[in-house]
């Protein structure tokens, strides 16, 4: 089965490949971080300077070119073209289950400062772990949720005010 993959380039472009693409890839790893690329007949060299495996987004250098890249699957450009990947409703600040699921992981507590992306909590969903972020800055003024929790979609986890 063929798979296709959005990837964002720079936080501003887009664009999607194909898991056959992919495969046609001839890539083979030098050393730590360091691998080589020859794709049509080009031979590239990329470094990766940094990885984030849960949010899929890693920092490379394609020939000495810096780059960051954010790459999503067929399950997770579904769920952002559905809306489910928003997680604040219209009152600022609450932040609801976008999907029934699991939590796994809790990273704020009471009076905690967050910022704007920051990851508040992982919930698992269908089998996938979604990275749930803050919105906006503020402060956390509750948390109605802790690892191991059952949550239902629509569900309050967390109000930052």
């Amino acid at each position: 089965m063929h798979k296709n993959f959005k990837v964002r380039v720079n936080d501003e472009i887009d664009f999607i490949t194909h898991s056959t693409e992919i495969e046609t890839l001839d890539l083979s790893k030098l050393r730590d971080n360091i691998y080589h690329l020859i794709h049509q007949n080009k031979n590239y060299q990329i470094e990766v300077t940094q990885q984030d495996f849960l949010n899929k987004r890693y920092e490379i250098k394609l020939n000495g070119k810096k780059f960051s890249l954010q790459i999503k699957g067929e399950l997770e450009r579904q769920i952002e073209e559905m809306g489910l990947s928003k997680i604040q409703d219209s009152k600022a600040g609450h932040v609801k289950a976008p999907m029934p699921g699991q939590i796994t992981s809790v990273f704020v507590e009471v009076g905690q400062t967050v910022k704007t992306g920051e990851i508040l909590l992982i919930l698992e969903a269908m089998k996938m772990e979604n990275a749930i972020t803050a919105a906006g800055e503020g402060v956390v003024k509750f948390v109605k949720i802790k690892k191991g929790d059952t949550v239902n979609k629509n569900q309050l986890m967390i109000e930052i005010k």
